[in-house]
């Protein structure tokens, strides 16, 4: 498998789905919210939401980052439906924190999934009201090299978090030149 050729059709692909998404409800959403957080479920979904976070510092918008399922638990009780929480994870496979997505849920509380799309029926997913794809790539190298798992390319991810961030600035900003 060629790595070069692979990143660019995932990325490629995930530009694609993101052009499909109706984003106005999730920008309305991130405008209005009192406070945003996001979790983000391993190290490299950790990573995407940094850039997120400084992203989004620059249009005056603070999220802020949830490091760890303990600091989810301790927030849960604050979360109402005026703010966000943003979850990124590779397959959508909540089972640590599927009780905490169904209270907030019951809750009213506004969920934005971030999600692998080869997942895209994922349980995640099927439980917030707002989700956005990207594509992921596995690469076997495990049988030759001494490494335990194989890595997962998760480059299409941070090229999704960046053009979600320029794209809600985008749509905000001619929102707001439409209204004068």
């Amino acid at each position: 498998m060629d790595y070069i050729e692979q990143t660019l059709t995932n990325i490629r692909k995930t530009m694609d789905l993101f052009k499909k998404n109706d984003l106005v409800p999730i920008y309305e959403k991130i405008k209005s919210a009192n406070k945003i957080f996001a979790y983000g479920t391993g190290w490299a979904q950790q990573n995407a939401i940094s850039e997120l976070k400084r992203n989004f510092l620059n249009s005056g918008k603070i999220i802020d980052n949830i490091a760890a399922k303990r600091e989810l638990d301790m927030i849960v009780p604050y979360l109402s439906e005026e703010d966000l929480l943003i979850i990124i994870s590779l397959s959508g496979d909540i089972s640590d924190i599927i009780d905490i997505i169904r209270f907030l849920s019951m809750k009213h509380v506004p969920i934005l999934s971030i999600t692998n799309t080869q997942f895209d029926h994922n349980e995640l997913a099927n439980l917030v009201p707002y989700n956005l794809y990207f594509l992921a790539t596995e690469y076997p190298i495990h049988k030759t090299m001494q490494v335990s798992e194989d890595p997962t390319s998760l480059s299409a991810l941070h090229v999704l978090c960046e053009a979600f961030f320029f794209d809600y600035v985008r749509q905000i900003s001619t929102r707001s030149s439409d209204k004068k």
